[in-house]
């Protein structure tokens, strides 16, 4: 039989990051006379990346805390019930993007919360729709043939 449940050690993963989540990013932003979700984002953004969020599945050797996939998605499914920022988890993506294409430069700002990442999806003829990328420093796109072109982005 297969246990699907989180181990211990994933089970204090959860804990702490839905800790983080309740003091920094509280559902309660979100309601009126909250001080909105990109204010506390931002003020937060650091300290996710202190908390190794953004390299959480990068192995150690590329400066990643060096859990799998499954510990990642575990913060991931925090972040989506806390209602925090799709740019987070495009942090979270984009640190496996660029160290997959070897930009060890970039992978170290994304990692430190110095580079900012937004996520975007391919809109026909050729347009792109920004999630919340109103702060990213970067835009980074990924091909089927590979990695793509890595530049800077004016973040609007």
């Amino acid at each position: 039989m297969i246990d699907l449940l989180p181990d211990e050690e994933q089970q204090q993963i959860i804990d702490s990051a839905v800790d983080f989540l309740q003091r920094t990013l509280p559902m309660s932003r979100l309601r009126p006379g909250g001080a909105g979700p990109r204010a506390e984002l931002s003020a937060a953004w650091t300290q996710v990346a202190g908390l190794g969020w953004f390299g959480i599945g990068l192995p150690e050797s590329s400066g990643g805390v060096g859990y799998s996939l499954s510990e990642e998605m575990l913060i991931a499914r925090e972040l989506g019930r806390f209602v925090v920022s799709p740019a987070v988890v495009g942090g979270m993506i984009a640190a496996h993007l660029v160290a997959q294409c070897d930009q060890m430069e970039r992978l170290a700002g994304i990692l430190d919360g110095t580079q900012r990442v937004g996520l975007a999806n391919a809109l026909p003829r050729g347009d792109v729709h920004l999630l919340d990328a109103a702060d990213s420093s970067r835009q980074t796109s990924v091909r089927n043939s590979g990695c793509g072109g890595f530049s800077g982005a004016s973040g609007t």
